[in-house]
């Protein structure tokens, strides 16, 4: 067998339920904690309501900051520098899918200092590099509220410049959250769009990070395992969306799917999706992968045969493999399970103008090897080409 490296430091806490242990979770008292979360929804009020209540038990006294906005904004991340500056913030914890989560890592992590030195930060961009430990962080925790995004369980943390709206993604130790918390009844209320986006997303963190030659044989076949719960499960849960088996199922894919993200890293469609984010900041994340993926796989056709097989069978598993024709069966099913999932009609309502997609292409020539910017390129454009006006 291959020899192969892996960690993740990230307690987990998994299950229906675990909530109500998050008083033993965090296990602190007497603290300043801070929640960090997005403007909260009538349908979320109950479960903020028990967790302050909960944490306050041990005498600890909580804050909120309710601004962060899907793909948040350093100046959002300054705001709450400056909140945690000022009123001696000990303990972070994001309740939230990818965006709290991303937001709160980069507030924990500057934590004690107090402004963010961004030019030092922007340096912090390769997933695998053991960068000097922080002196300033304070501990995070992470309540996930999807099932996609995965940041619970990864060192990366994505931002949005507030000048030009460039995503950036920082990457070090640090901001692994101390512990998560996985709790599915958290996830019966997510709207169905969100639902089919996220599990979209679980579903690329999987599949690219399963195609990256930085793969371990252990994060491959997490990877396997992540993507055949969500395939089994995509249909299930929008057709029965507060079905807490399925909630679980995918939650536990997603968690998977971040962990092998976290050890072999994303490919193309995540690097593409920064630079359409870039032009189109209110578009989803899940949306953004979507948009470039057909295309992305038709890359990879030759490239990684094998590895794209094994993927088809899971779509498949009754595909007749003697024909040579299995990649392109399977794309043709991908296509149709965009539909089912319902984001191909999403896609199909985006238009971009020539200025943009132009934009994108030279922004990829700037930040990427020729090569690998061609090949950028080539996706982009096959994507956007019938979206023109």
């Amino acid at each position: 067998m291959e020899s192969f490296n892996f960690y993740q430091p990230t307690k987990i806490h998994f299950g229906s339920g675990i909530l109500e242990k998050l008083d033993e979770i965090i296990n602190q008292s007497n603290k300043n904690i801070l929640i960090v979360s997005r403007p909260i929804k009538s349908y979320r009020k109950k479960d903020l309501e028990k967790i302050t209540k909960t944490l306050e038990k041990s005498n600890n006294k909580i804050f909120r900051l309710e601004n962060i906005i899907p793909n948040p904004t350093t100046d959002i991340i300054e705001e709450g520098v400056k909140y945690i500056y000022d009123h001696a913030i000990d303990i972070v914890i994001a309740i939230g899918g990818g965006s709290c989560i991303d937001a709160a890592k980069v507030m924990a992590f500057v934590g004690k200092s107090e402004k963010v030195q961004w030019d030092d930060l922007y340096k912090l961009d390769n997933p695998f590099m053991e960068y000097p430990k922080s002196n300033n962080s304070i501990p995070l925790y992470a309540i996930t509220t999807t099932s996609g995004t995965g940041s619970h369980v990864t060192q990366a943390a994505v931002v949005t410049k507030s000048s030009s709206f460039e995503k950036i993604t920082l990457f070090h130790p640090s901001l692994f959250p101390k512990s998560c918390i996985i709790d599915p009844n958290l996830m019966q209320s997510l709207p169905k769009e969100a639902t089919a986006l996220t599990l979209f997303d679980a579903f690329a963190h999987s599949f690219e990070s399963y195609l990256s030659p930085a793969a371990s044989v252990y994060t491959k076949n997490l990877s396997l395992n992540a993507i055949k719960i969500v395939v089994e499960n995509s249909s299930l849960i929008l057709n029965d969306p507060t079905n807490i088996a399925y909630r679980e199922n995918l939650a536990y894919a997603d968690t998977l799917a971040g962990i092998c993200l976290s050890n072999a890293g994303a490919g193309a469609p995540h690097a593409l999706g920064e630079f359409i984010n870039g032009i189109r900041p209110e578009m989803p994340h899940g949306l953004t992968l979507a948009l470039v993926y057909i295309e992305y796989l038709k890359t990879q056709k030759e490239r990684n045969k094998v590895k794209m097989i094994a993927v088809a069978k899971l779509f498949s598993p009754k595909l007749i493999t003697t024909n040579n024709n299995e990649i392109d069966v399977f794309i043709e099913g991908f296509e149709k399970w965009l539909i089912q999932l319902g984001i191909q009609n999403m896609i199909d309502e985006l238009i971009f103008t020539q200025e943009e997609v132009e934009n994108m292409q030279g922004k990829l020539v700037f930040d990427l090897s020729q090569n690998y910017s061609s090949e950028m390129k080539n996706i982009i454009y096959n994507s956007l080409k019938n979206r023109i006006k």
